[in-house]
């Protein structure tokens, strides 16, 4: 049933402003009498006309038009040449071809290349020209918008296909008793099925769900509703071993309303559900630990306000909980130490940052306790700010202990500074690190100068090798004392004893004595005592030739005694013999 002109006219208002006709005609008369029937029909024609052949090419190749309309015979090419060039470039725009011939033959032709119609060359058909337009025009769009549709369809299908074939989760289609009409791969190698036919083997109501009220719980729900969405249950796969899944089904119907079949897909939510178990898990087994932890713990939200404490940050702080939360912590934290502590606490939060801190609280009863504060952030899968974690290490004893220690080092460091002795720290390289100012005094050299100096350029000539040796002992065996002469930068020859002792791998700590004026005084002594054992072997030497002489002298004395001694005794003797005569 044909449109009527008026309707027409204003579809075609509705679909754009000009129909662009696209007019080839050698004659200017016919080209006149058709421009003037189509305008008086409907002013919106717009007619472009070509009277020869390179005309019509370019027209064609430079611009758009609805319709082409050909006379047959032309000058130099006829009406079929027309429509083969237009199908050849825009096979989508429809061609008229008017004829004065009226040959069958040539109509059935054109109509076979692709002609949408055929018009008589007379004024009566060429009045009619405009209906016709009409029509062809019509059924164009027709057709357009029927391959339009099919094509439609066909992506449609496509892109149902592609989902269906490439989707991540599973897709199926199943009968109210359980047989299984369609199932996506992702689906079959979720259930560890080799193909379809593999699974469409069993019956998902009486071997799918690994109980049977799941199942009846999923029916009696879609039966209910017409669809189920986000039931999770668990399935059975072909190796009997279980998944967790996440379904979303509907029901489709007949015309007498008895479900057809179920449309679902599923999603395996096994590795999140694990991960669930094992977050609660966690979950207990951190509120577990930090009930007993030795630390103060604590837990924020993204804006740093406190949501948590342990009991022992409450020990550690002298408040609870409920005192801590939202920056209620704040307040347990030492006058002194508060504005430090929340700034540096505000710009870690706003930059997302690790918060590192130590400090102190004031505990109700005035005590006051040292803390080492650490705060991590805590991150989502998307790398968003959650809020933070973190430990609060009551660190009193070991700022009681550090302040000793620097007290110590203090001291230590004054005695090393007034020490008589010189005091060298060498570095394992031998480089010094650290020298006292009688160090200083005893190389001669400045304090800042022996900081850029080392043992291998502190010691000279045949110094060096001893003082190396001696390092090296130290370094070995911990410790070690050698006598080390040492060349002053004035020439003069001292004489040094070094103890030194190894403090660390990197830390080596030598004590220095100058003997010189010891060593010069020995020597001397040396010199004296053997000035004075010559003197005494000289004295001795006189003494010993003198006693012999007196030794001598004192054999000839006694010789003399002697012999008088015998003069005397014969001397008796003979009186004897004279008296003992003279009596007789």
């Amino acid at each position: 049933m044909s449109m009527p002109i008026g309707r027409f006219v204003i579809k075609l208002k509705t679909m754009k402003t000009k129909i662009r006709i696209l007019h080839v005609d050698d004659s200017i008369h016919d080209r006149i009498l058709v421009r003037d029937v189509l305008e008086k029909e409907y002013s919106e024609y717009e007619i472009i006309s070509a009277d020869n052949r390179d005309k019509f090419e370019k027209y064609l190749s430079e611009k758009e038009f609805d319709l082409v309309l050909s006379d047959f015979n032309i000058l130099g090419f006829d009406g079929l040449q027309v429509l083969g060039v237009v199908k050849k470039v825009k096979p989508d725009l429809p061609v008229i071809i008017v004829t004065g011939t009226g040959s069958e033959e040539i109509a059935i032709q054109a109509m076979k290349m692709g002609a949408a119609d055929y018009v008589i060359k007379s004024v009566k058909h060429i009045q009619g020209l405009s209906p016709t337009i009409k029509s062809v025009l019509e059924h164009n769009a027709l057709i357009k918008e029927h391959k339009e549709a099919q094509e439609r369809c066909k992506e449609n299908e496509e892109r149902f296909r592609s989902i269906f074939e490439n989707s991540t989760l599973g897709i199926y289609r199943t009968s109210p008793d359980g047989k299984i009409l369609l199932a996506n791969p992702t689906l079959v190698l979720m259930l560890g099925y080799d193909n379809f036919d593999d699974l469409a083997s069993i019956n998902i109501e009486l071997q799918g769900y690994e109980t049977k009220h799941q199942r009846d719980e999923f029916i009696k729900h879609i039966e209910e509703e017409g669809f189920i969405k986000g039931f999770e249950s668990t399935w059975k796969k072909k190796d009997n071993s279980i998944i967790y899944v996440r379904e979303s089904a509907k029901a489709f119907y007949n015309k007498e309303g008895t479900i057809l079949y179920y449309e679902g897909i599923i999603e395996d939510i096994t590795e999140r559900k694990h991960a669930q178990d094992a977050l609660q898990k966690n979950e207990q087994q951190f509120k577990a630990l930090t009930e007993e932890a030795p630390v103060g713990i604590f837990k924020t939200d993204a804006n740093g306000n406190t949501t948590y404490v342990n009991p022992r940050w409450c020990e550690i702080s002298g408040i609870g909980l409920n005192e801590a939360k939202g920056n209620g912590w704040i307040n347990a934290v030492h006058p002194d130490d508060r504005g430090i502590i929340t700034e540096g606490w505000q710009k870690a939060v706003e930059k997302s940052e690790s918060s590192l801190a130590e400090y102190r609280f004031l505990r109700p009863d005035g005590t006051i306790s040292w803390v080492s504060g650490k705060a991590v952030a805590q991150v989502d899968d998307k790398g968003n700010l959650i809020g933070y974690i973190g430990t609060s290490t009551d660190i009193t004893e070991r700022k009681h202990v550090e302040d000793a220690l620097k007290e110590s080092e203090e001291k230590f460091k004054s005695y090393i500074q007034h020490s008589p002795l010189g005091v060298f720290i060498a570095n394992e390289k031998g480089e010094f690190l650290e020298v006292n100012p009688a160090a200083s005094i005893i190389t001669g050299s400045g304090i800042d100068e022996l900081l850029t100096m080392s043992i291998p350029n502190l010691f000279i000539e045949d110094a060096l090798p001893v003082a190396l040796q001696h390092f090296e002992r130290v370094k070995n065996e911990g410790e070690a004392i050698a006598e080390i002469p040492y060349i002053r930068k004035n020439g003069s020859k001292n004489h040094w004893i070094v103890s030194a002792v190894k403090l660390s791998d990197k830390r080596f700590l030598g004590f220095v004595i100058d003997i010189t004026d010891l060593k010069n005084a020995k020597e001397e002594i040396i010199k004296l005592n053997t000035e004075l054992e010559k003197k005494i072997e000289e004295r001795t030497s006189e003494l010993k030739q003198k006693i012999d002489e007196l030794e001598r002298m004192n054999n000839l004395f006694v010789g003399r005694e002697l012999r008088i001694k015998e003069l005397r005794d014969k001397i008796k003797e003979l009186e004897n013999i004279v008296n003992t005569r003279n009596k007789n």
